[in-house]
């Protein structure tokens, strides 16, 4: 089977289409036969993560083309073993669609899911370079301080076959006499659509002082409690404007462009995205790149039309001799072998009930590797690698969550952080290589090599419990996770909890106070002017103190109970939590 698509990245339709009149929209069929005319695009699909169901499945391939053989387990073109059924390949271009966002990236997870990755391909697909979309994700940081936007900008269009099909006389034999072979060569499924798309991203990141800003700056944007596309109007373009051109406020960019023609104006463009500001400037460019994108694709869709009933000029072939494109598939609509016009009636022993035997059970051992792969990964990406990333005084609002016994100083979250990030770094590898040689005989047609021991599920296999005992192992011990709470300046024990319930929040408990150690010591907060009570915090164990107030201390870590006189109250750092406490909305493992 010749494989052109070990690609890394999957990517998966993100977008319903948004009405534009930036560019014409356009339908064109070119030789199409009503009497053999096939659905365009067969919509009412299956699981789109099911290797055995036909229908619209996001793609990773660069290179695809009608009428391929395609093999939905590894995402990967196959020979060729389909034609049409008579005279030449009959297709339409449909329109375009073109829809403008702004979102709220509330997690790594959620900004994949917004630009189409698939964070299971780093075991999928092994030592593969991650390509530009996975390292635009891996880009990402949110803490309890943060904001971030992302500006999306797409365009997209399908291409279809519109006649029916037979299979090759190679192909029909082998399917009638080897359908394992027939899978190798052919995969399971054939393409008869593709959809092609041209993308901007700009990831606009918000990183502010403390969370108490993070939700101001939320609602001055109107989009702290948003889960879907924001409107981005003239009033959102004037908030993002003010809120980075704030004092305590610093903005990151990062930008992602795919599947259209940079020409040297664009490019300069693209570098100025880059630099991290943001004026009014910025929405003018981000729309003359969109603009140029726009051109890009209308040129695509018109050499793949041949120009009928479109705005075109110049040469324009037609998509089954068009070789320049630029717009990038990200779903492919598949069809069963099945419906060709000559092809062996399915049930139970026909050739496709063979094909879906080899496949699903190669499909459950990958997915068991995948999920303990992405879980190992996620732990170490959005925790551990960005405690060890953060400056000192990010490091300095990070704490070990329940159940494991707090630690009080930088040096021991640091050196807790080293070690699971190694065990986790072990885990993963094995994980992996077992992901790898599945994948490599998987190219060889040895499906049967991706199966535990008889008896065994896949969750059963030592390198996956070997993974999930580090997971349990970091989540008992030594999880360490961004710390909720607000610093709201030094005050007196009476007048704290004032300043807490004015702010939605409550002074910690005597156990929640320990997990602000690390704060408390290292913390650049308002602090008492009094040498002795420097490192103090209040909290709310009232029980603890027969006489005075209860503060807790750190470095030296230990509780007190603060006395004052008749002259002299005592004026502490006063830390505030969520009622849930510190480790409010940090997720399961």
């Amino acid at each position: 089977m010749l494989l052109l698509g070990w690609l890394p990245m999957k990517l998966r339709p993100l977008f319903a289409a948004v009405a534009s009149a930036a560019l014409a929209t356009a339908c064109v069929a070119s030789d199409s036969d009503p009497g053999t005319e096939v659905a365009a695009w067969n919509e009412a699909s299956a699981k789109a993560d099911d290797p055995n169901a036909d229908g619209i499945s996001p793609t990773k391939v660069d290179s695809v083309s009608l009428l391929d053989g395609y093999d939905k387990l590894q995402d990967a073109v196959a020979g060729g073993c389909v034609a049409p059924a008579a005279g030449p390949l009959s297709y339409s271009v449909g329109s375009v669609a073109k829809p403008f966002d702004v979102y709220v990236v509330s997690s790594r997870e959620d900004l994949a899911k917004k630009v189409g990755v698939d964070l299971d391909v780093k075991v999928k697909y092994g030592t593969v370079s991650a390509g530009p979309t996975l390292s635009f994700v891996d880009s990402f940081e949110q803490t309890r301080t943060s904001v971030n936007l992302l500006v999306a900008a797409r365009a997209t269009y399908r291409v279809s076959a519109t006649k029916s099909v037979v299979l090759t006389d190679n192909a029909a034999a082998l399917l009638a006499t080897d359908p394992r072979a027939f899978l190798h060569r052919c995969g399971n499924f054939y393409v008869n659509g593709i959809e092609l798309e041209a993308q901007l991203f700009v990831l606009i990141h918000f990183d502010l002082k403390s969370s108490d800003t993070a939700r101001t700056i939320g609602a001055d944007l109107g989009v702290s409690a948003s889960t879907g596309a924001v409107n981005f109007d003239s009033t959102l373009k004037s908030s993002i404007t003010n809120t980075a051109n704030r004092a305590d406020v610093t903005v990151q960019t990062h930008v992602l462009d795919r599947g259209f023609l940079i020409d040297g104006g664009t490019g300069s463009l693209m570098g100025s995205l880059l630099e991290g500001k943001i004026t009014a400037d910025t929405f003018a460019k981000i729309d003359a790149v969109r603009a140029a994108m726009l051109t890009s694709l209308q040129g695509d869709v018109c050499r793949d039309g041949g120009g009928a009933g479109l705005n075109c000029s110049g040469t324009n072939p037609g998509y089954p001799t068009n070789s320049t494109r630029y717009a990038v598939p990200v779903r492919v609509d598949l069809r069963a072998y099945s419906r060709a016009q000559n092809a062996p009636i399915g049930g139970s022993g026909s050739p496709y009930q063979a094909m879906r035997d080899l496949i699903a059970p190669a499909d459950r051992y990958l997915r068991a590797l995948s999920k303990s792969a992405a879980r190992l990964d996620a732990i170490d990406h959005d925790e551990i690698q960005a405690y060890l990333a953060a400056s000192p005084d990010r490091r300095a609002l990070y704490g070990i969550a329940a159940p494991a016994a707090p630690l009080y100083s930088t040096d021991a979250m640091v050196a807790t952080a080293t070690n699971y990030a190694a065990a986790i770094d072990v885990a993963r590898s094995n994980v992996s290589d077992l992901a790898g040689e599945c994948w490599n005989a998987i190219a060889e047609g040895a499906l049967e090599v991706c199966v535990p021991p008889t008896g065994m599920h896949a969750d059963d296999l030592a390198a996956v419990k070997a993974a999930a005992a580090v997971v349990a192992d970091y989540g008992a011990h030594g999880r360490i996770v961004p710390l909720a709470f607000a610093a709201k300046g030094v005050s007196t024990y009476a007048r704290a909890h004032d300043l807490c319930a004015a702010a939605g929040r409550r002074l910690p408990t005597l156990d929640e106070a320990k997990r602000l150690a690390v704060p408390i010591a290292y913390g650049t907060f308002a602090r008492s002017t009094d040498s002795n009570y420097a490192y103090m915090a209040w909290h709310s164990g009232t029980g603890a103190c027969s006489d005075g107030s209860p503060a807790f201390a750190n470095p030296t870590p230990h509780a007190a109970c603060v006395t004052g006189s008749l002259f002299y109250t005592p004026q502490l750092t006063t830390l505030c939590v969520p009622s849930q406490g510190p480790f409010t909305g940090i997720r399961p493992l």
